[in-house]
């Protein structure tokens, strides 16, 4: 389990609004690699340069702004979700590259059509990725609370 300190925002119920900070040194850390902190906030950032992530997690437990908490997020879900977002375009690339080369000799009709089936790959993935981020195997879970 990739696990994140965070501190609670805002609870209304049931549905709790977690901000969890990045850390200065993140970059240049040994153990980015394994470290829930990098991994959670990577999951939600558009921009490298943000440095808060507010996580929203439905949880039974009352909580009270200001609190400090513990977030995490399955290693299954975070591995599938990676492969997803990564893995299948690149593959989609390669297996179009590979095709076209033998139905097309005009290259600039090959870049077109690799261009275009990588796009359209990327926008089933964001499809899927939509669907998959509901269900509750993605969604990161409160594991503590601290006083």
């Amino acid at each position: 389990m990739l696990t994140e300190r965070g501190i609670v925002i805002a609870y209304h119920n049931g549905i709790a609004q977690i901000q969890c900070q990045r850390q200065n040194g993140c970059n240049a850390c040994t153990t980015k690699m394994s470290c829930g902190n990098v991994v959670l906030s990577d999951l939600t950032t558009e921009k490298k340069i943000k440095t808060d992530h507010i996580f929203t997690i439905e949880t039974l437990t009352p909580l009270k702004a200001g609190q400090q908490v513990e977030i995490g997020l399955k290693e299954k879900s975070f591995i599938l979700a990676s492969f997803l977002l990564y893995g299948i375009p690149l593959f989609m690339l390669i297996m179009t590259t590979i095709i076209s080369q033998f139905w097309f000799k005009n290259e600039l009709i090959r870049v077109a059509i690799i261009v275009a089936c990588t796009g359209f790959c990327f926008f089933l993935v964001k499809l899927l990725a939509n669907k998959l981020q509901k269900l509750p195997a993605y969604q990161p879970i409160l594991l503590r609370v601290y006083t």
